[in-house]
């Protein structure tokens, strides 16, 4: 029997458990937490609190909390109601023996129209109050999702508005045909650089990511159309919320996945003023390194926490840690495939300090210092040792935020001031060299020190109108210090509701970004070169046939402006240069680049309720590029069709089994010139025939099976993600190998049976 079949029967025999293992006794947990006003952060007094399904709830006390005893272990959905608020549905809430799940719910406002009328619950609160078209996941939803590798960017490329980039051992996040570098992180309001191991500079992805899913709270990603508190960014807003460790007692976990085996632990402060969670893990990748295609397997690490100190009733501070350590080496004698050495080293550190006020009336203020340093350690050379890149350096920002909210009965205002301090030093040395397109590069040799500042200044608002319409308004400015460029980006969003089932949302918006300090430090001329800007255009439309079900479409147009292009290689838009590992020559540029992206999405969601969960998605869209000297060309991450089916079943306490099945249309590729490949032993393209093909469709099916044991002292998870189920063979890129002589294919992660176990303690 073949590994496949052998994985299919064990997926069988796991499956038919499942059938009868729910007949025995749910043991018992606690459920507890805070309500507060979403806006102000105020707690709400009285507020009720339902487990849906079960004769089991309460009111919250004078701080707002709420605690439920003896609630049946398994995977459950709160019901929140106040008057004067809406009703919410927390769905995949995890109840576990033994341990304190510490909720934080946030109630919006009702429509002064509505209040103390009995309305449908919202599942998808956090879509109906953003300004923009706004996803939202939980922790349960990102640890649970097959073939995700507990990643927040891999669960988000099932989503019809982002793509994945040139193979899956990469977890860019492609946002509607942008760049990854377009994307912002942030970890609860920090603005994070990267949050993935071997992140690539001036980028933002990596193969895997650096957050533990156990810190999560939530995550909030907006693929467009985001409002005036977020900035220097083209793309997409990922809102990563950590939660507070437990104020109770001491609980700790000890893990394994495919991010590697770790140990997590959290408790609180002395006299119950806060609590502090921490965690590290390291990775056996060289255990299944036959499966990523590597000779040799990369090694990373990574630790993480967050504190909070209550300082006083109105004052809190909070911080924060995030990082992680890289390295690899390989080289064509170990790895005869590979036509390149590499020795990479990386050291990632994020961290922040966070303090809030409370006032009187729902007024909420925050001062926020935020630190990202990277250090990069790169050497490169093709096989026969030409080609050689060596690329030392550390890059580092000092980012400050002050940010005041003002709510009212139908305004809400918030004002904002900031700066950021980029510093660098970057010693670069690059032989002469050809590139794959037959240009001749010049050597190059770096060794200086970068500084610049970016200053900011917002003002965004809320109305609340009525007939169940809300209007986000708001006008950002960035200054760059170094270029004297300022960019002026007002921002609207509208949303209509009709009832509770049917809602119209549009937004039109101007964006700016600067270049990454890598680029600038490669000309004196780039560091005067202009922001790149886009304009964002949506409208959609969500149908809500069910309290849990939404039914959305989606259409938008993005027009890019001052893209930079390198006059080493005019020809070509530089669009994909942030989905590369290392350091990318590209000498002098101009910002005489233009981009254009269209498309539409569907997505159909259905929350867990009834034992069931599941989505699907589907998008067409269509980007392409333009620089001085060429025509408008196909952008490089152009699949055009992308769909995704995901599949979820939980009989019982015990047992969780679910599938995530994606087809995307190939990517455009140019097609390789033999001859000249020949001459030189390695690859080389065919410049005139530029992104004239196509890769072959990609396709992969994960299939993941839960199991836990849950006792008084102790509860164990385990699961099975067979990635690639059907070990489908997909292209990566193509290149010409100097041993055989002959064009050859790398491809995609192969099927990769993946075991995960997490222990709590």
């Amino acid at each position: 029997m073949g590994r496949p079949q052998a994985i299919f029967v064990l997926l069988a025999l796991l499956f038919s458990q499942a059938t009868w293992a729910g007949q025995q006794e749910s043991p018992r947990g606690v459920l507890g937490g805070r309500v507060v006003d979403a806006r102000s952060q105020e707690a709400l007094v009285g507020a009720s609190v339902q487990v849906v399904g079960l004769n089991t709830g309460m009111r919250t006390d004078a701080e707002g909390r709420f605690r439920l005893e003896q609630v049946p272990a398994g995977v459950r959905a709160l019901r929140v109601s106040q008057l004067g608020y809406a009703t919410v549905v927390i769905s995949d809430v995890v109840v576990r023996p033994g341990r304190d799940e510490a909720l934080l719910i946030r109630l919006q406002p009702a429509d002064l129209e509505l209040e103390g009328l009995e309305i449908r619950p919202d599942w998808y609160a956090a879509r109906s109050t953003q300004g923009a078209v706004t996803q939202e996941f939980s922790r349960e939803e990102i640890r649970r999702a097959p073939g995700s590798a507990e990643d927040v960017n891999r669960l988000v490329q099932a989503l019809p508005s982002v793509g994945m980039g040139g193979d899956d051992q990469r977890n860019d996040v492609i946002v509607r045909g942008g760049n990854p570098m377009e994307n912002l992180f942030l970890v609860d309001g920090h603005p994070i650089h990267n949050i993935n191991h071997f992140g690539s500079q001036g980028s933002t992805g990596g193969p895997i990511g650096m957050v533990h899913v156990d810190f999560i709270e939530q995550v909030l990603f907006s693929p467009g159309g985001f409002d005036a508190r977020h900035g220097d960014r083209l793309s997409s807003v990922m809102d990563i919320r950590f939660r507070e460790g437990s104020r109770r007692k001491r609980e700790g976990e000890a893990v394994m996945s495919m991010a590697g085996l770790g140990l997590e632990m959290e408790g609180p402060l002395a006299a119950g003023r806060g609590s502090w969670l921490v965690g590290a893990r390291r990775s056996y990748l060289e255990l299944l390194k036959g499966q990523i295609g590597y000779a040799k397997a990369p090694v990373m690490a990574d630790a993480g926490g967050k504190l909070v100190l209550d300082l006083s009733p109105r004052w809190q501070l909070s911080g924060l840690v995030l990082s992680g350590v890289n390295s690899i080496r390989f080289n064509t004698e170990e790895d005869p495939d590979q036509n390149f050495n590499v020795d990479q080293g990386q050291f990632n550190v994020s961290g922040g300090l966070a303090l809030r006020h409370l006032g009187a009336g729902g007024r909420q203020s925050r001062l926020r210092l935020t630190v990202n340093h990277q250090d990069f350690d790169n050497a490169y050379s093709a096989w026969n040792e030409l080609n050689r890149i060596r690329n030392k350096a550390w890059e580092q920002s000092w980012s400050l935020g002050l940010e005041h909210q003002r709510p009212g009965p139908t305004l809400d205002l918030t004002l904002g001031v900031g700066m950021e301090r980029g510093l660098s030093h970057h010693q670069v040395d690059l032989s002469r060299m050809v590139s794959m397109w037959g240009d001749t590069l010049p050597d190059s040799h770096l060794d200086l020190f970068h500084q610049q500042n970016r200053f900011f200044a917002l003002a965004q608002t809320e109305w609340r109108l009525k007939a169940g319409r809300r209007l986000h308004a708001g006008l950002r400015v960035d200054h760059d210090q170094h270029t004297g460029v300022t960019d002026v980006q007002p921002r609207a969003s509208l949303r209509q509701e009709w009832g509770a089932s049917w809602a119209l949302n549009a937004a039109l918006g101007s964006y700016a970004q600067g270049l990454p300090m890598y680029w600038r430090v490669q000309s004196d001329d780039n560091r005067q070169a202009l922001s790149m800007r886009s304009t964002h255009l949506q409208l959609g439309l969500e149908w809500r046939p069910r309290p849990e079900w939404l039914i959305s479409l989606d259409a938008y147009q993005r027009l890019y402006r001052d893209l930079p292009v390198s006059e080493l290689m005019p020809a070509l838009p530089l669009a994909d240069a942030g989905s590369t590992y290392g350091y990318s020559y590209l000498g002098r540029l101009t910002s005489d680049g233009k981009g254009r992206s269209r498309g539409v999405e569907l997505l159909a969601q259905k929350k867990l309720s009834q034992h069931t969960y599941g989505s699907f998605s589907y998008s067409w869209s269509i980007s392409s590029y333009k620089t001085p000297t060429g025509a408008w060309v196909l952008g490089p991450f152009d699949r055009r069709h992308m769909a995704t089916v995901i599949v979820g079943w939980i009989p019982n306490h015990r047992w969780e089994c679910s599938l995530k099945w994606r087809i995307y249309g190939g990517l455009p590729m140019t097609p390789i010139d033999e001859a000249a490949s020949a001459a030189a032993g390695d690859t080389r393209y065919r410049l005139e025939d530029y992104q004239s093909q196509r890769q072959p469709l990609y396709h992969r099916l994960d299939v993941r099976v839960d199991y836990r044991i849950q006792g008084q002292r102790f509860n164990l998870v385990q699961f099975w993600d067979i990635e690639n189920a059907y070990d489908r063979k997909n292209e990566a890129f193509t290149y010409w190998h100097h041993r055989d002589e002959e064009v050859k294919t790398w491809y995609g992660w192969r099927i990769m049976p993946v075991y995960g176990l997490t222990i709590e303690f």
